[in-house]
């Protein structure tokens, strides 16, 4: 079963901002969607001067899954450097998207603070089915 069976019916756009008040923090991607749905990609940027490795979790129910992480360069996203697919690093070789059901939720972290005003912002992308 490919993903190419489910035709995405309304747009789903989350965004999270790590910053230093959020510390290693796991944060919401995208709240729960009530209904099933397909995740396309989770773009990142990095405004701070040194990278970060970026955590993918799968929140269901309070459960939390680690997916896969990535680091994501200092300055990712910005001048003209191209963001990161967070999502596409996380998935087997081949795999497009994430199915995911009514009471699942992406959530993202880093392993090490943020530092001053600087953040890493995350956009997600997808559909409900």
């Amino acid at each position: 079963m490919g993903l190419s069976q489910f035709d995405e019916q309304l747009a789903i756009v989350g965004v999270g901002i790590i910053n230093a008040a959020t510390g290693t923090a796991r944060i919401a991607a995208a709240a729960f969607q009530g209904r099933q749905h397909r995740v396309d990609s989770v773009f990142c940027t990095n405004t701070d001067v040194i990278a970060h490795v970026v955590r993918l979790w799968m929140n269901k129910g309070g459960v939390f899954a680690l997916l896969g992480s990535e680091t994501i360069p200092a300055g990712a996203g910005t001048g003209g450097a191209p963001s990161i697919d967070l999502l596409a690093s996380c998935l087997p070789v081949g795999e497009a998207g994430l199915v995911l059901d009514n009471t699942c939720e992406l959530d993202v972290s880093v392993e090490v603070a943020v530092t001053l005003t600087n953040e890493v912002d995350v956009t997600l992308q997808g559909g409900n089915v």
